[in-house]
């Protein structure tokens, strides 16, 4: 469970080790050290005697102290910044000691503040708060006190006489320009209290409206994307690119909810809605051009792309070419995979995808005879059957294909430097080696790691 020390968790720290003696389990207490606050080691000493104490008691509960890395960049919030980390130290160390879930003190009021912080940030799937029971950074949240009120919890703490301490930050005169919650917990809420009495249950039964709304938005737009995606059988559906195309079809809204939950999926986070209007907007009036990238706010050097007809995501250098392409201290030319499926190619960036086709595909038998090779200037191409061959930068800005999506290994007729070109990402299988009518043949692709997952699609 995780202990910050304060009212509310040392109650359900104090409940859960009871129930742990009646029961036979121990209990693991996580606390975050953020380094942000004075007292931040006078609370983690307070913890080691207050928990230390009931031990000697006979309650099951043991203290892990974790330390946040790093700092809240420039304009960066405070409390979201101290949020995520939390999250990712708490999950991170339940993991490692085996545990299936974070218990967590979060209560009514606590929900009445989330629900009234996301409006006030136009967050549309986060006017539903906070969930019973959560599933995200890669563990189960449980809060059990969700419906309770803090006043049961104050009671509780009174009975047991439990110490406990308390964040300057929920003190009004501390409540800084950073920290909004505490703001709206020691400014706002006393007065909305006073002027609409019983406001936090309304706003409990708003949440879970909200909630059931956001639901059935989310169940539509799974089933829009069930045939937005596109098709490639290497990929898992989380990590696959979005087909613009059947995408287009769909009405306002259901384009805008797909997008978000398609987002959601790649990123694990939904981006700010002024963000997504922007390229809502760009995709309406340009998705047929292709070439054009939307900067992912707070991810420097990742993209949204759009390019014939997909829309998919990056990670990019300075110089706009994409991280899965950089340069790799082994990239010598060497035998291409010959039998169907995704083929992981570490050191190139990403994964080769072969799959059988009836038309427009590769000859089987000539699979025997390609080499993957890294550019090397000068090669030719040849787009169309009735066309002449080309160099190949001609042909990458005779299609649009931005510098961005040419990365990956070149199919060559040989190891040697000046054997032809079969196949270039971004272009496909070169004219002259397209397989006849009733030929065995495939389809190649070229897959780079999906964006931020430092591996290939479809690995671990």
């Amino acid at each position: 469970m995780a202990l910050s020390g304060g009212r509310d968790s040392t109650a359900l720290a104090h409940t859960l080790a009871r129930l742990g003696r009646a029961h036979g389990f121990d209990v693991h207490a996580l606390h975050v050290h953020h380094g942000l606050q004075p007292l931040a080691d006078v609370w983690v000493s307070h913890l080691r005697r207050q928990l230390g104490g009931w031990r000697r008691r006979g309650l099951p509960v043991y203290l892990h102290v974790l330390h946040a890395v790093g700092q809240p960049g420039p304009g960066q919030s405070v409390e979201h910044w101290a949020r995520e980390q939390r999250y990712e130290a708490l999950s991170r160390k339940a993991r490692e000691l085996g545990c299936g879930a974070v218990w967590l003190a979060h209560h009514r009021q606590d929900q009445g503040e989330s629900v009234l912080l996301q409006l006030l940030r136009a967050s549309v799937s986060g006017t539903g708060g906070m969930r019973t029971v959560a599933t995200h950074h890669g563990m189960t949240w449980l809060r059990p006190w969700l419906d309770q009120p803090r006043d049961r919890i104050t009671a509780y703490v009174r009975r047991w006489q439990l110490a406990w301490v308390e964040d300057p930050t929920n003190v009004a005169a501390s409540a800084g320009p950073s920290h909004a919650r505490s703001r709206l917990r020691t400014l706002v809420w006393p007065q909305l209290e006073a002027a609409f009495p019983g406001v936090e249950v309304q706003l409990a039964r708003a949440a879970q409206a909200m909630r059931q709304a956001a639901d059935l938005v989310e169940e539509v737009s799974r089933a829009d994307l069930a045939v937005c995606l596109w098709p490639n059988s290497g990929v898992p559906e989380s990590q696959a690119d979005l087909s613009l195309g059947p995408w287009l079809t769909l009405s306002p809204l259901r384009r805008a909810a797909s997008l978000r939950l398609w987002l959601g999926m790649r990123l694990g986070r939904t981006p700010p809605q002024v963000w997504l209007e922007v390229v809502l907007a760009g995709l309406t009036r340009s998705a047929a051009k292709g070439g054009i990238r939307w900067p992912l706010p707070g991810d420097a050097g990742r993209f949204l792309w759009c390019h014939q007809g997909r829309l998919g995501l990056a990670s990019g250098s300075a110089s706009g070419e994409p991280g899965g392409a950089a340069a790799s201290p082994d990239r010598t030319a060497e035998p291409a995979p010959r039998v169907p499926g995704c083929h992981v190619l570490a050191h190139w960036g990403g994964a080769l995808h072969l799959e059988p086709v009836q038309a427009q595909g590769l000859p089987w038998s000539l699979l025997e005879r390609l080499w993957l090779s890294a550019r090397q200037g000068g090669e030719q191409f040849q787009l169309h059957p009735g066309g002449l061959p080309r160099s190949l930068k001609k042909q990458f800005q005779a299609r649009g294909v931005p510098a961005w999506a040419r990365g990956g290994p070149l199919l060559k007729l040989g190891p040697q430097g000046g054997a032809p070109v079969v196949f270039a990402p971004g272009l496909g299988v070169d004219a002259r080696f397209m397989a006849t009518a009733q030929t065995p043949q495939c389809r190649v692709e070229w897959i780079p790691y999906p964006v931020g997952s430092g591996k290939p699609p479809g690995a671990g």
